[in-house]
C-alpha cells in the first residue's frame, strides 16, 4: 500500500517501493508508520488520561515521522527529475515534476537550494 494510504488508516502494510526506500534511507521502520487505536495502549489499572497521553505521543511522533519520509520522497522525486532532464536542452527539473508549469519544481529547487546551503 501506499504512504497515502498508510496514514489515513486505510492500510496496514507499507508495500510501496519508492516509499520503502525513502523509509530506509532516513531510518524509520515502515511499522513505525502504522496507526494504532487507542486500545493498543491499554494496560490494566492504567489511568485513562495516561493512555490517552500515550496515545497522542504515538500519533504525533507518528505524523512527524510520516512528514520525514513524504520529504525523502519528495527530495528523491527531485533528484530523479533532476537526472532525466540532464540530457534535455532548454528544461528544468522543475517542468518534469510539475507537468510543465514549473512553480511546484521550481519551489522544490529553492527548497533543495536552501538546504544546500544551509549544509
Amino acid at each position: 500500500m501506499s504512504l497515502a494510504q498508510l496514514s489515513t488508516g486505510a492500510a496496514q502494510r507499507l508495500t510501496d517501493p519508492r516509499a520503502l526506500g525513502a523509509c530506509e534511507r532516513v531510518g524509520i521502520l515502515p511499522t513505525e508508520l502504522r496507526p494504532k487505536a487507542r486500545d493498543d495502549f491499554f494496560e490494566p489499572g492504567l489511568d485513562p488520561v495516561i493512555l490517552d497521553m500515550r496515545a497522542e505521543h504515538h500519533e504525533a511522533r507518528r505524523q512527524v515521522k510520516l512528514r520525514l519520509v513524504e520529504e525523502e520522497l519528495c527530495d528523491m522525486a527531485f533528484a530523479a527529475a533532476d537526472r532525466r532532464e540532464r540530457g534535455n536542452v532548454g528544461g528544468s527539473p522543475g517542468r518534469a515534476l510539475a507537468g510543465g508549469r514549473g512553480s511546484v519544481g521550481e519551489r522544490m529547487a529553492e527548497e533543495q537550494a536552501q538546504r544546500e546551503r544551509k549544509a
